[in-house]
C-alpha cells in the first residue's frame, strides 16, 4: 500500500512496504544521501535516490549530482531540446543517405573511440557543458563533427567546433535554448561550415588559450559544487533555465588567434552525405561498424524523470518514470558488464554529472529509443578548412573501408 507524499508525485515511485529483500546501499552512498538530505532543496532528490538504489534488479545507481544539486526534480527538462529526424519525406535540403540495413559483421564485445584513435582522444573526450539551455542538439552535433573531422584528418585537425554558432544561427526548425533539429544542424555544418569554438571563457583562467573563434557565451553549471570540484571558483552557477537565447554571432571573439580568427573563412565544412539510422532500432551492428570505421555518432534518447540523478552503472528506464523530453548526445563506444551489453555515451551536462560526464545505457534493445535516430557524416565525407589535408583524408578513408569490409 503506497504511502503518499512528494516522492511519487514527481517520479511516481511508490514507497511501498516490500516483503522482498532490498539491496543495501554502500556505506559511502548512504552517507552521501544522508548529507544531501540535510541540504536545502536536495532532500527530495535524496529520497528518490534512496528508493531507486533499494530496488532489486536496478543496474544503475542514483544520487544527488552536483550538476542538479539545489534544483527541483525535473530540472533537466529544460535541457532536452532535440527535434527528432522526420520519418519519411525529405530529411533535409541537401543529399543524405539512410544507412544500410543489413550485411554488417558482428561487432566486437568492447570498443572505445578515444582508444581507437589516440591522436584524437583529447577531442573525443572533451565533455561539454550546455549550461541551462536546451542546446543539446548543437553540442551533440558539434562534438561529433569535431571528432570525425579529427579522425578523417588523422589527427592533424584536432579542434573544437562552435556550439554557440550552431545553436543560435541555424534554421527555422531550431530555436536556440528552446531546442532544434539535429538533421538541420548537420546540414548547417555541411552547407555553411562551422567556426571553431570553446567553453565559456568569461573570468576564466583558461579562457581562450586555444585561440579558437567563438566561445560559448553561457556559464557552466556548478550548482552547490565545492571549490575543489570547480574548474574556476570565480564563476557563478548557471540559472535553472535561460530566459532568452543569445543572438547569432557574426564575428570571432577578440581573443581569437590565427588561423581561427576569420569568422567568414576559417570554417570547417564537408562535402558528401549525412548518414541516418532512422527506424525502430535493430541496426546495432551497422551502427557499431560505422563507429569503428569513422568515429562517434550523434543520437538522441527519451529522457525520463530519474535520469538526471544517474551516478553510475547501466541505465534503463524505471516503469514509473515520466517522460521529460528528447535529448541529443554523442555515442562513443560500447562494452559488456556482468553479461549485460551497454552503449557508452557522452552527455553535455559537464563532467560532474554521471560517470565523469558519461553514462552507460542498455545496448541492443533500443532503450529509450537511443538506437532509432543515429546521425553522422557518411564515409564519403571530405572536410575542408584550416589544415584539413585531402591526402590524410584519403588514407583515413582507405583504412575505414577495410574496417567496414571486415578485413
Amino acid at each position: 500500500m503506497p504511502c503518499g507524499g512528494r516522492l511519487h508525485c514527481l517520479l511516481a515511485l511508490c514507497c511501498c512496504a516490500c516483503s522482498a529483500a532490498r539491496r543495501a546501499l554502500r556505506p559511502r552512498e548512504a552517507a552521501a544521501l544522508r548529507a544531501a538530505a540535510g541540504r536545502g532543496g536536495d532532500g527530495e532528490r535524496a529520497q528518490v535516490a534512496a528508493e531507486i538504489n533499494s530496488r532489486p534488479g536496478v543496474l544503475w545507481r542514483a544520487g544527488v549530482s552536483p550538476r542538479f544539486s539545489g534544483l527541483p526534480l525535473g530540472a533537466s527538462e529544460a535541457l532536452c531540446g532535440a527535434v527528432r529526424t522526420p520519418r519519411g519525406g525529405a530529411l533535409q535540403r541537401a543529399p543524405s543517405r539512410r544507412a544500410p540495413r543489413a550485411g554488417a559483421a558482428p561487432a566486437p564485445e568492447r570498443f572505445d573511440a578515444a582508444e581507437a584513435w589516440p591522436q584524437c582522444a583529447r577531442v573525443i573526450g572533451n565533455v561539454r557543458d550546455q549550461s541551462g539551455c536546451g542546446c543539446c542538439f548543437a553540442f551533440a552535433v558539434a562534438g561529433t563533427a569535431a571528432d570525425r573531422l579529427c579522425i578523417a584528418t588523422e589527427g592533424s585537425v584536432a579542434v573544437q567546433l562552435s556550439e554557440e554558432e550552431l545553436c543560435f544561427c541555424t534554421t527555422a526548425r531550431s530555436h536556440g535554448c528552446d531546442g532544434g533539429s539535429m538533421a538541420e544542424a548537420w546540414g548547417f555544418v555541411r552547407d555553411r561550415g562551422l567556426s571553431t569554438g570553446g567553453p565559456y571563457a568569461r573570468n576564466s583562467s583558461s579562457g581562450h588559450r586555444s585561440g579558437y573563434c567563438k566561445a560559448y557565451s553561457l556559464p557552466p553549471c556548478y550548482h552547490h559544487a565545492d571549490a575543489a570540484r570547480r574548474t574556476d571558483g570565480s564563476l557563478a552557477s548557471c540559472p535553472e533555465k535561460h530566459a532568452a537565447s543569445p543572438s547569432c554571432p557574426v564575428r570571432c571573439d577578440p581573443e581569437a588567434q590565427a588561423p581561427y580568427d576569420d569568422f567568414e573563412n576559417a570554417r570547417y565544412r564537408f562535402r558528401g552525405h549525412v548518414m541516418f539510422f532512422i527506424g525502430f532500432g535493430g541496426e546495432v551492428d551497422e551502427i557499431a561498424q560505422q563507429m569503428m570505421a569513422h568515429g562517434p555518432v550523434q543520437t538522441s534518447l527519451k529522457v525520463h524523470s530519474a535520469f538526471e540523478m544517474y551516478i553510475s552503472g547501466i541505465y534503463h528506464r524505471l516503469e514509473e518514470e515520466t517522460f521529460l523530453g528528447w535529448h541529443a548526445v554523442k555515442m562513443v563506444g560500447w562494452g559488456t558488464e556482468n553479461g549485460t551489453k551497454y552503449w557508452r555515451v557522452q552527455n553535455s551536462w559537464n563532467s560532474h554529472w554521471g560517470e565523469d560526464g558519461y553514462f552507460r545505457i542498455l545496448k541492443g534493445v533500443n532503450e529509450c529509443e537511443i538506437e532509432s535516430d543515429v546521425i553522422a557524416t557518411h564515409g564519403d565525407a571530405v572536410w575542408s578548412g584550416p589544415g584539413a589535408s585531402e591526402d590524410a583524408q584519403l588514407r583515413s578513408r582507405q583504412k575505414s573501408r577495410a574496417i567496414t569490409r571486415g578485413r
